[in-house]
C-alpha cells in the first residue's frame, strides 16, 4: 500500500513535467507595495542563447500574491520568462516590456531540474 500511496501522491503533485509552459495574469496594484512585482530577475547566457531567469520570488508584491491564489501554478525560482503579454523576443527586451506594463500576462517555461 505504501508503494500505491506515493505514486498516487506523485501524479497528484507532478502536473508540471519537463519544459512545461505556465500561463501567469498578474496586476500590479499601485496601492500596495508601490506596484511591485516582488520578483528578483536575471538574464543568463549570451547573445542568441540567452533567457530572463526568475532568481527568486519577494516576500511581496502581485507574484507572491499570485503564488498565494494559484499554488498548482506559482511562480517559481529558475523559471525562464518566454514571452510577455504576447511578445517574444530577447531577454532584455521582455524585462523592458515587464517594467513598462501594468498588467501582464506571462509565459513561463519551467525546465526539468536534475
Amino acid at each position: 500500500n505504501d508503494s500505491n500511496s506515493s505514486n498516487n501522491s506523485n501524479n497528484s503533485t507532478s502536473s508540471l513535467t519537463e519544459n512545461s509552459v505556465i500561463e501567469v495574469r498578474l496586476h500590479r496594484n499601485s496601492d500596495e507595495n508601490d506596484g511591485a512585482l516582488g520578483l528578483s530577475l536575471s538574464i543568463l547566457g549570451h547573445n542568441s542563447s540567452s533567457v530572463l531567469v526568475v532568481q527568486s520570488v519577494l516576500d511581496s508584491g502581485a507574484v507572491k500574491l499570485w503564488n498565494s491564489e494559484n499554488r498548482s501554478k506559482s511562480v517559481l525560482p529558475g523559471d525562464i520568462i518566454v514571452e510577455v503579454n504576447g511578445l517574444r523576443g530577447a531577454p532584455a527586451y521582455l524585462l523592458d516590456v515587464i517594467r513598462d506594463s501594468v498588467a501582464l500576462t506571462v509565459l513561463l517555461r519551467r525546465p526539468l531540474l536534475c
